[in-house]
């Protein structure tokens, strides 16, 4: 069953003219380790926090011996400082995830019913530790709860939880909501996202004119399944920052749309049955007319790249933000750029069905490379739909960058919005990208 969000979107392209630019394989990964110490991932209390929330050892004793030894062969660097041994570890950990909670998933609601299925979510700061909500848990079979935690394997590592509400209930009520927002924007509520909080069982929404009055009138309509914030379109920002160019180009770097004056990210390659290759990134890059012309990684590089995105290959409505740039196959790869750390392979691509919220993904991107983890497997806002959000951080030119994680390819960056007062971030999934343009990823 999915999580529903709705939000608005900010798009996360860019208007920039000139940029500085590396060659990707003539750079030395220790430099850029230094690189990374004089900057924001150097600071204690960032890789405290990164640790803190994949459940490492965060005791700032701790953080301190392994940033100073990030020269050494000992210590490795994944969007913070960690050892190799616990790199290791997380490793198998994410992996065990990818492939056992979505059979986790579908035999709970076998076993449960979409009745009494509350949702599924991981906790990761716990050390990976997976709960499923079930609506009147001590009515249910024990027999079939056993069951349920022998298909993970580690059954130590699953818990049940009792919910007020079934997971179907929340997401009939976050439905309703979303398909009134017409109506109830006429009767003076502004809502600017509904959420389903699978954690807390609840509905969220995100009020512009979050008053007792107006929160009152929505409880008595949709019942007390929800719960309330200030939303504030005005939080949202875009910014700018460092490119690096590849040949062949990768995911994560960065594109100029030179017809519009837009800079994005390359999400991924790919190819059609008929042997078209495609750079993809999200539909929104695109500008106006019936082509477009890209640069990588802009017009003033000597060794820049030039292609054409035509209009017939975008789509930025329901569950797609992409577009298509047709290019020569020698320019394709399976091959990401995550800076600071240098290339990374896509080796397969995440389902929709597969993703669950806690799963940990990072973005690969032409200013902002950084990981989360999903807090949400359905999101709609404006002209979309079910889309992913996530608590990777992203910013202004960062539209159509890779996310993956754990060589699994998950999709392209969309933009950014709010959530339970946070800042959240937004993506295509990519099975649903695939399926319409009729493609298939680069995965060799």
């Amino acid at each position: 069953m999915k999580t529903k969000i709705s939000l608005v979107i900010i798009f996360t392209l860019i208007l920039v003219n000139s940029v500085a630019f590396a060659e990707p394989e003539k750079q030395n990964i220790q430099e850029n380790k230094a690189k990374v110490k004089i900057e924001k991932n150097d600071n204690i209390n960032y890789n405290i926090g990164k640790r803190k929330m994949l459940g490492l050892d965060s005791e700032k004793s701790t953080v301190e011996k392994i940033v100073l030894q990030s020269n050494t062969e000992n210590v490795t660097y994944e969007d913070f400082y960690l050892t190799v041994e616990e790199k290791e570890i997380l490793d198998r950990r994410f992996k065990h995830q990818n492939e056992y909670i979505p059979k986790l998933k579908q035999s709970a609601i076998r076993a449960l019913t979409e009745e009494q299925f509350g949702g599924i979510y991981v906790n990761q700061e716990e050390g990976g530790v997976v709960y499923i909500g079930i609506k009147e848990m001590a009515k249910s079979n024990k027999d079939n709860l056993s069951f349920i935690k022998e298909i993970y394997g580690d059954t130590s590592n699953v818990k049940f939880i009792n919910t007020r509400y079934s997971e179907e209930e929340l997401l009939q009520t976050a439905d309703a909501l979303f398909n009134s927002k017409s109506l109830l924007s006429d009767a003076g509520i502004e809502i600017q996202y509904t959420a389903l909080d699978t954690i807390n069982n609840v509905v969220e929404v995100g009020l512009i004119n979050n008053t007792e009055e107006n929160q009152k009138y929505l409880i008595e309509k949709y019942g007390d399944k929800l719960t309330f914030y200030t939303a504030d379109p005005s939080d949202f920002q875009n910014e700018g920052d460092q490119v690096t160019a590849t040949n062949p180009v990768q995911g994560g770097v960065q594109i100029l749309n030179d017809t519009a004056q837009k800079l994005c990210s390359v999400g991924f390659s790919a190819k059609s049955n008929a042997g078209e290759h495609f750079l993809v990134t999200a539909g929104h890059c695109y500008g106006n007319g019936s082509l477009n012309t890209f640069y990588h990684p802009d017009k003033a590089h000597s060794n820049k790249i030039i292609a054409g995105g035509h209009i017939q290959h975008v789509k930025n409505s329901g569950n797609v933000d992409a577009m298509l740039i047709g290019v020569h196959k020698d320019f394709v790869t399976n091959k990401v750029y995550f800076q600071y750390v240098g290339s990374k392979s896509l080796t397969s691509y995440a389902k929709d069905s597969s993703e669950f919220v806690g799963q940990h993904v990072c973005i690969a991107s032409r200013s902002n490379d950084t990981c989360g983890t999903i807090l949400s497997t359905s999101l709609s806002a404006g002209p979309n739909t079910n889309l992913t959000a996530a608590s990777y951080m992203a910013i202004g030119g960062d539209s159509g960058g890779t996310i993956f994680g754990n060589s699994v390819l998950h999709g392209v960056h969309t933009g950014n919005g709010s959530l339970s007062g946070n800042a959240v971030e937004v993506y295509s999934q990519v099975e649903h990208i695939l399926k319409h343009f009729n493609i298939v990823p680069i995965l060799n």
